[in-house]
């Protein structure tokens, strides 16, 4: 009987499903999308201006089950009030992530996430060194330490996620997120540094349809392992476009306080733009 009372609500299930799906907009498709991030800074006796360079993607193997990988290059340019310049760049941990979308009867989307990136963000040694650090830690900085696993130097990370999405309304998202981390010491780190644990979380809201919507997140990136600073808050407005097969996002992030204490630079900021197509 009970097996019969199961069969039979299957199909007010699945349209329940069909219908939670349908309210949070079409399904993911394969996608190429590339972001440029700009952050610039005058000091007493020097100009930066860092520009990143950031191609991702995602292939989408079913309904359920999706996986995205990104890489990227950041260029700094350090130019003197008096004497010449310097333009160095660094290449950032490339990474990819499986991702599990869990069926809900009900409009929520939520999405786990497991992956792995580095480690290929280095610092070399000789005159450039300096500019290479700065290089990588401020672009850590432009995201509010958010997704730090991809240019903090000498570490293989473990990323994992849970990403929540709330349709209150079909105009209006609530917006939850939790990236837990492992900063594994890789090369010649191995032998002197400890693992550490980074947790990026956010809440914000965001407002729209399929077409255009603008949002707004608060995060906090917990650092319990790491000496100097053991939080650090961002705030980040955004918004983003989609058109056929074309999609577009930009953004903003400026830091509330100080990245590790100063560490990677004071009020920090970060904009972003980004550009993808469905394939």
């Amino acid at each position: 009987m009970g097996a019969l009372l199961y069969v039979g609500s299957w199909p007010v299930a699945a349209r329940a499903q069909d219908a939670a799906d349908a309210a949070l907009g079409p399904p993911e498709r394969h996608a190429i999308e590339g972001e440029l991030t700009y952050f610039a800074k005058d000091e007493a006796r020097t100009s930066i201006d860092l520009v990143l360079f950031q191609l991702s993607g995602r292939y989408v193997w079913n309904d359920r089950f999706s996986f995205t990988g990104a890489f990227g290059i950041a260029t700094l340019a350090s130019t003197p009030k008096e004497g010449e310049g310097d333009v160095i760049w660094r290449p950032s941990n490339p990474e990819i992530v499986a991702h599990y979308h869990v069926p809900l009867d009900i409009p929520v989307r939520l999405t786990l996430s497991l992956g792995v990136a580095g480690p290929l963000a280095t610092i070399d040694r000789g005159p450039d060194a300096r500019l290479h650090r700065a290089a990588l830690t401020y672009a850590q900085a432009t995201d509010g330490l958010y997704t730090m696993w991809r240019w903090v130097q000498n570490r293989t990370s473990v990323i994992s996620g849970v990403d929540v999405e709330l349709r209150a309304q079909p105009w209006f998202s609530f917006l939850v997120e939790a990236k837990p981390v492992l900063l594994i010491p890789s090369r010649e780190d191995w032998y002197t540094d400890d693992v550490d644990l980074a947790l990026p979380t956010s809440v914000g809201v965001a407002s729209g349809n399929d077409t255009a919507r603008l949002g707004f997140r608060l995060r906090a990136v917990l650092l319990p392992t790491f000496g100097v600073d053991q939080t650090q808050l961002s705030a980040e407005t955004f918004g983003q476009v989609h058109a056929g097969r074309w999609f577009g996002e930009a953004r903003y992030v400026h830091n509330v306080d100080e990245p590790l204490a100063g560490e990677r630079g004071p009020r920090a900021w970060g904009m972003h733009l980004s550009v993808g197509a469905e394939l």
